[in-house]
């Protein structure tokens, strides 16, 4: 009985030493998970850069008067430097113009003052000063040279502003025919003729001017 009770109370300790241990020990520490963060930093800025783009002064030009043939300053019935040989008829000076009309669909008056004889290089423009009373805006000028005769290649086209069918508003064309339109232009112009337009009607044409042109260095 005496070695049964103090197994009992041997295992009673035992077991409360036990629960004893238990007790004192520290509970795990709480790991947390580490959240790396950035620095802040500044937001980026963009610099927007404008390119000036440089322009060019436009180009400046001077113009020389090479040839010219002024009808305003001719009286009535002078005689014409030109010849109305193809569809053209009542060709004179009247009122300080050469007047003409057509009466077909290919009319032309070609120059025979016998004083046209012009260095190609030196012009680079022709200005017709003239009235066309037909219905029909296609302008044409004709030359020839030392080696080329008439031809459609020597030739520089334009088209007119006013005609006819403007009625009481018809006002003189400035017609402007340019030399590098045609390949032609070279050596030296001997002659040259006037097509005012393809139909029938009435042409006065005031002034022919042959034009040098220059690009003045800036």
């Amino acid at each position: 009985m005496t070695k049964r009770l103090l197994a009992l109370i041997m295992a009673l300790l035992m077991l409360g030493a036990l629960l004893v241990s238990c007790s004192s020990e520290e509970p795990p520490a709480e790991t947390t998970a580490a959240v790396e963060t950035e620095p802040e930093t500044e937001p980026e800025t963009t610099t927007k850069v404008t390119t000036v783009r440089e322009t060019k002064p436009p180009k400046v030009y001077t113009y020389e008067t090479v040839f010219k043939i002024d009808f305003s300053k001719m009286e009535d019935g002078a005689t014409v430097p030109f010849s109305g040989s193809n569809w053209v008829k009542d060709l004179r000076i009247e009122g300080g113009r050469v007047k003409g009309t057509s009466t077909g669909n290919d009319p032309f008056i070609t120059y025979k003052g016998g004083d046209c004889n012009l260095e190609a290089d030196k012009v680079q423009e022709i200005r017709i000063k003239m009235k066309n009373n037909s219905q029909n805006t296609s302008f044409q000028f004709f030359f020839t040279t030392e080696t080329v005769s008439w031809s459609e290649p020597a030739s520089m086209k334009a088209s007119l502003l006013w005609s006819a069918a403007d009625g009481d508003k018809n006002k003189d064309n400035d017609v402007v025919v340019y030399t590098f339109d045609s390949t032609e232009w070279k050596g030296t112009i001997t002659n040259f003729r006037i097509d005012p337009f393809t139909g029938e009607g009435d042409f006065e044409i005031e002034s022919i001017e042959f034009v040098s042109k220059t690009e003045v260095k800036q």
